[in-house]
């Protein structure tokens, strides 16, 4: 990758209507590269954190405690920023990045943080986009949020559609026991998706 490359990828991302923040904390940012015969190109990027800390239409839908939530909280990663760039013109560029990134994300969060992730969560502002992509890779829109942005009284521009995607077919089991979810050590093998995905074992 030029380095020209990639100054010109971080400059659109600081360019974004959201603007760019080094995140705090655990955080994975990935580039999406095409190739061609005169080498790889910057088609876009993701970044991944942590999710939120509260947020009533996911954590009805998960149907987590108050204490669940809090043991089990950093086993859900939030696709904070994905933006493909705007000189860039590939047909389902979008959704194909995004399937991708389901299948990298939880063993990447594994090896850089030791956690595997059950679930992704992001958030759409429908006042500018469908959120046809998230769509597109099987993610489902599970509600919008308040309208307040965490314990910020003041009510935002405009609420956000949350849209999720499970990375564990037990992702719901997982996330409303009672107790720790286990390190993973030695990975059960499982279908997922139509794909042989090493998984961590179930908890005891």
């Amino acid at each position: 990758m030029q380095e020209g490359s990639l100054k010109n990828a971080l400059g659109s991302m600081y360019r974004y209507y959201l603007g760019y923040r080094s995140p705090i904390g655990n955080h994975l940012r990935s580039f999406i590269l095409g190739r061609g015969v005169e080498g790889d190109s910057l088609l876009g990027c993701l970044l991944f954190a942590f999710a939120v800390n509260k947020l009533d239409c996911r954590d009805r839908w998960i149907g987590w405690t108050v204490r669940q939530r809090e043991k089990h909280l950093r086993l859900v990663i939030n696709n904070t920023r994905f933006l493909v760039f705007p000189w860039v013109r590939v047909k389902n560029l979008a959704s194909k990045a995004l399937s991708l990134a389901a299948h990298r994300v939880a063993p990447d969060w594994l090896a850089h943080f030791g956690l595997y992730p059950v679930l992704m969560e992001t958030f759409v502002d429908t006042e500018r986009f469908a959120g046809t992509c998230y769509k597109a890779a099987n993610w489902s829109c599970i509600g919008h949020t308040t309208g307040r942005n965490g314990s910020d009284k003041r009510a935002e521009k405009s609420p956000k559609a949350v849209f999720v995607h499970p990375l564990h077919a037990e992702y719901r089991q997982v996330l409303t026991q009672n107790r720790l979810w286990l390190k993973p050590g030695k990975r059960r093998v499982e279908q997922v998706g139509g794909k042989e995905t090493r998984l961590p074992r179930r908890p005891r």
